[in-house]
């Protein structure tokens, strides 16, 4: 049996969760390539529920289930991993890559680095070294104790290149010193979910928000804007759905919006099968993110699940929103409600003018840059030069 050109291997807590996956599905699909998934068996992010690792969809490739250990979101340990990645420098491929979707500061990182170390060791493997990958996710420069600042310094001369999203990611990484590789990975949309519809010209203009319930998501500012501006949105509709800790809060401003004559609708936590039908329900899709001293917006996936669905959407000035939404017309200054009514309403003009034209045309230009399949081909490419 001919030897795969490229045997990747993937490491990540989220692939506990299937939209997590189809980006590997696409990476396999390219000819010649091998691809393992490593989830946790469960896991508990943050502060939400805990989550079992859900099925594995047949056209994926081959996922392992470990046990994980997890004292902070950047401290995650699998168990076995090292016996995992033992067996699979023993299976023959030209190159092997294996990817810790963790980042570079994490003890998550180094955790996967010693544990490639002793399966290299305990499999007496003479085949070359795999390449050995991260992921950067953080876009706000911030100055670690010692502890992890050595985690830092260690991962950046042993990792031989390091994944980043967007813009602002890899400014923050050369700001603490890594002189390597950086690798564009963006975020993706399985387009075999987030898709386009054409809507009735007579069906009333909706606009929406998707996200979180916390004051740096900036949908309270929103709210507020319109208690004061009502005839905004007269003649349209506003749907809400997220959840969080200022929910009792967002119900109370719909009611009163309601009050005021808005069509104004508060969902809550929408299930996530079935965020892309609410996508395809809205013209309009506001993410008004405010930066904080600890965050700002590192991506924004709503934005491209959004627009894949033939959604417009407009957003803040706040960290990699400007660079995804890709147009200064559809960008306000972060917290400037003013200006977010302006553009607001520049773009319903747009849509009431151009409604098809414009599902088209935001659908076509997310698939481009983040459709799976696309981005899958273009990490493909990054990978073997």
């Amino acid at each position: 049996m001919e030897k795969p050109r490229v045997d990747f291997l993937v490491q990540w807590q989220s692939l506990v969760a299937p939209p997590y996956r189809t980006i590997w599905r696409q990476l396999q699909n390219h000819a010649g390539w091998r691809v393992t998934m490593i989830a946790p068996e469960k896991f508990r992010e943050g502060g939400m529920q805990e989550l079992l690792c859900a099925p594995n969809d047949q056209r994926n490739p081959p996922l392992i289930t470990l046990p994980v250990k997890r004292w902070h979101t950047q401290v995650v340990w699998f168990q076995g991993l090292s016996a995992q990645l033992s067996k699979w420098l023993k299976t023959p491929a030209q190159k092997k890559l294996f990817l810790c979707f963790a980042e570079p500061y994490a003890v998550t990182a180094l955790f996967g680095w010693l544990s490639l170390v002793m399966a290299r060791f305990f499999s007496f493997s003479r085949s070359s070294r795999p390449l050995f990958l991260l992921f950067a996710f953080q876009n706000i420069y911030k100055h670690f104790p010692w502890p992890i600042r050595l985690v830092q310094s260690l991962m950046f001369r042993v990792c031989d290149a390091i994944f980043v999203p967007g813009v602002e990611h890899e400014d923050v990484l050369r700001k603490h010193g890594y002189r390597g590789r950086c690798i564009r990975f963006p975020m993706w949309v399985d387009e075999s979910l987030y898709y386009s519809a054409s809507k009735s010209n007579d069906a009333k203009i909706r606009i929406g928000y998707a996200g979180s319930f916390l004051p740096e998501k900036g949908i309270t500012q929103v709210l507020d804007a319109l208690l004061k501006h009502p005839e905004a949105i007269q003649d349209c509709a506003f749907d809400i759905a997220g959840g969080g800790q200022l929910r009792d809060e967002i119900v109370l401003k719909v009611d009163q919006l309601k009050n005021v004559g808005v069509d104004a609708n508060f969902l809550g936590s929408v299930a996530i099968e079935k965020m892309p039908d609410f996508y395809r329900s809205l013209d309009l899709l506001i993410v008004p993110s405010l930066t904080a001293s600890h965050w700002k917006e590192q991506f924004g996936r709503v934005i491209i699940e959004a627009m894949a669905c033939g959604c417009l959407v407009i957003g803040s000035n706040s960290g990699e929103i400007p660079f995804v939404i890709a147009d200064e017309r559809r960008i306000f200054p972060e917290g400037n409600m003013k200006a977010m009514l302006t553009v607001m309403q520049r773009a319903l003009l747009d849509i009431k003018g151009e409604r098809h034209l414009i599902r088209e045309q935001v659908s076509a230009i997310a698939s481009k840059k983040y459709g799976d399949y696309n981005v899958a081909s273009a990490l493909a490419a990054s990978l073997e030069t």
